[in-house]
C-alpha cells in the first residue's frame, strides 16, 4: 500500500515540477512621477504594451488609464507631465497625449508594462526535449536504413521464381 502511495505522489510531483515553473510574469513600472510638477522620462527597457496608472493616496491602489496603451519598443521614452491647468500629459518619445480620467488631485502616475517570459528552467526544458527530439530522429533512420538494407540482402540471396514459373495450379 505505501509503494503505490509513493509511486502516485512521485508521480504527481514530478508532474508539478514538470508542467509549472516554466514561466513567470514579469512586471516593468518606469516613467515614474510622483510630484507631475516636471517632466520626467525614462527609456523602456523591454519591447511591449504599457499602460499608464494612477493613485491619488498609495501605490498598491494603481488605477489603469481608460486609452492610455502604447506599444513601445526597446529604448523609447516615457513620461508624464502635469500642464498649470492640472491636465496630465504622457510622453511617449516625441508624442504628447493627454490623459483624460486622471484627476486633478492623482499624487502618482506610472507606465506598466506585464508580460509572461520564460524561465531558466523552462529553457532547459526545451533544450533537453530539442536533444530527445534528435536522438529520436537519429534512430529511426538508423532503422530505416538497417530495415532496407536487410530487404535488399533478402531479395539478393532468395531470388525469387515464382514468376518464371510455368506451373499453374490455376
Amino acid at each position: 500500500m505505501r509503494s503505490i502511495f509513493r509511486r502516485i505522489a512521485s508521480a504527481a510531483l514530478s508532474c508539478a515540477i514538470f508542467c509549472t515553473g516554466c514561466t513567470k510574469t514579469r512586471v516593468t513600472t518606469l516613467g515614474r512621477n510622483e510630484s507631475l510638477v516636471c517632466e520626467t522620462s525614462q527609456r523602456a527597457k523591454y519591447i511591449g504594451t504599457y499602460t499608464a496608472l494612477w493613485t491619488e493616496s498609495d501605490r498598491k491602489h494603481l488605477h489603469e488609464i481608460p486609452g492610455s496603451d502604447r506599444f513601445v519598443h526597446t529604448g523609447e521614452r516615457l513620461g508624464f507631465k502635469r500642464l498649470g491647468d492640472g491636465q496630465v500629459i504622457a510622453v511617449h518619445g516625441d508624442v504628447r497625449l493627454p490623459l483624460n480620467g486622471v484627476p486633478a488631485t492623482a499624487k502618482y502616475v506610472v507606465w506598466r508594462n506585464t508580460a509572461k517570459v520564460r524561465t531558466q528552467f523552462g529553457r532547459e526544458v526545451d533544450k533537453v526535449g530539442e536533444g530527445t527530439l534528435h536522438v529520436v530522429q537519429g534512430t529511426a533512420l538508423v532503422l530505416i536504413g538497417v530495415g532496407v538494407a536487410a530487404l535488399v540482402i533478402y531479395v539478393v540471396l532468395h531470388p525469387s521464381d515464382d514468376c518464371d514459373s510455368t506451373d499453374s495450379n490455376y
